[in-house]
């Protein structure tokens, strides 16, 4: 809900409720457009789970609530901050690696639509391969290793 205060109030009764300029913004903004100066969530999107006392648009519905329980198992226990590469990585990242999501975004539509079948598959991986897929696979695996020694 942002901060206390300033984007919401906590009533007499513990529920949270945005305060009237955040409701009934003016100059022409509508709700998200005035909580926005203050939450990066309206329109960027982002993971999260939905706790009542705090949401106060469609997010509170039922099925909404019904919904986050459903998901609650899955959500991730640690969320990582991204790898950092260093220039020689950057370097197979940028020049492999844009021609290697290409390619997969282009067959995954292909694979899934029925333009190209799944028998397919193992000539796929093969130009994958051939494009450097290993090598990209190897940036991240290293950067991992990276990441866990901090």
């Amino acid at each position: 809900m942002g901060f206390e205060g300033t984007t919401y109030e906590k009533k007499s009764d513990g529920t949270f409720d945005y305060i009237d300029s955040i409701k009934n913004p003016k100059d022409g903004l509508n709700f998200d457009q005035a909580v926005s100066k203050f939450l990066t969530w309206p329109g960027g999107g982002y993971a999260g789970i939905v706790r009542k006392q705090f949401f106060k648009g469609s997010e509170g519905t039922q099925a909404s609530l019904d919904a986050t329980k459903k998901v609650e198992p899955f959500v991730p226990k640690t969320i990582w901050s991204p790898f950092t590469f260093n220039a020689a990585e950057n370097d197979v990242l940028t020049t492999s690696g844009g021609d290697i999501n290409t390619y997969m975004e282009e067959m995954k539509t292909k694979f899934v639509t029925g333009k190209v079948p799944f028998s397919e598959w193992d000539n796929y991986v093969s130009k994958l391969k051939k494009m450097g897929l290993d090598k990209y696979v190897g940036v991240y695996k290293t950067a991992y290793e990276r990441y866990q020694q901090k």
